[in-house]
């Protein structure tokens, strides 16, 4: 019978600088099977995002290190292949933090969301329709932002989205 494979790409060492590829190291693992109220994820595509560069520090921030010898945390679009809860089916399309593998097992609760059916691209779930639109559609959405209203900013985030800015809000880092 067929074993299926899957590779995780797990972090090797802690950088001191920026993260290199020998900070890194490919292992393959065999295809953990879910249990019950979890899903079995084939990993499609995967984000590379600038907040990675904290997670694999030892320094503190707002998300706990990722440990050396672990898979790589990342954001992931992927297809559901098999499912021990009632809420995804196979066929099925979904985000989460799935990591830099082929495959993750999760608890359902651990899916961000169902995705496709858009008639876009499921890559867009990274990206333009992914996580980061969520703090502009708060603001607009249920509260309407105020003219000259001081909006702060994630850490690392360079500036704000166009939306808040087209209503007339203004950024204020945390550092002010």
């Amino acid at each position: 019978m067929y074993q299926r494979v899957n590779r995780q790409v797990r972090l090797k060492s802690r950088p001191s600088g920026i993260p290199q590829a020998e900070h890194f190291e490919i292992v393959e693992a065999p295809v953990p099977d879910p249990s019950n109220g979890q899903v079995l994820v084939r990993n499609i595509y995967l984000s590379v995002d600038p907040a990675m560069r904290g997670w694999v520090s030892a320094v503190a921030n707002y998300s706990e290190p990722v440990a050396v010898g672990a898979v790589m945390r990342s954001l992931a679009v992927g297809r559901v292949e098999e499912s021990r809860s009632s809420d995804f089916h196979p066929g099925e399309y979904v985000t989460g933090m799935f990591g830099w593998q082929d495959y993750a097992v999760v608890d359902a609760e651990a899916i961000e969301r169902k995705v496709g059916g858009s008639g876009l691209p499921i890559s867009t779930s990274l990206g333009v329709l992914g996580p980061r639109r969520s703090a502009a559609l708060a603001i607009i959405t249920p509260w309407r932002c105020v003219r000259g209203a001081r909006l702060r900013r994630q850490a690392g985030a360079k500036r704000l989205p166009p939306q808040p800015r087209w209503m007339g809000c203004r950024s204020q880092s945390r550092n002010r």
